[in-house]
């Protein structure tokens, strides 16, 4: 059984590998054209490849659903401008939730 409150609620992390000189606001501003309410979790560099763990919020598991083909259809078909070079999904954690 799954409980959620509406102060918590659902969501997914959006996980993008990058080139080191990606803009990750360009980035978001793709991935917000589609959730409109998606945030920057974190966002770390190494060498030449960086990591953007993206927040897409959602009040239940299935709303984002529907949104995935154009979200993953714009950010593969921008993938080279963009700098990314994977793409990964999960539900958000606990620890997603309550450290941001």
């Amino acid at each position: 059984m799954i409980v959620h409150t509406k102060s918590i609620g659902f969501g997914y992390n959006l996980k993008l590998s990058t080139l080191s000189e990606a803009e990750s606001y360009k980035i978001l501003a793709e991935v917000k054209s589609v959730v409109s309410n998606a945030f920057i979790q974190k966002e770390t560099h190494a060498n030449k490849c960086s990591e953007l763990q993206i927040i897409l919020p959602s009040d239940t598991i299935d709303e984002l659903k529907p949104l995935f083909p154009k979200l993953f259809n714009g950010l593969s078909a921008k993938k080279e401008e963009l700098g990314i070079i994977n793409i990964g999904i999960g539900l958000t954690s606990m620890d997603d939730v309550f450290v941001r």
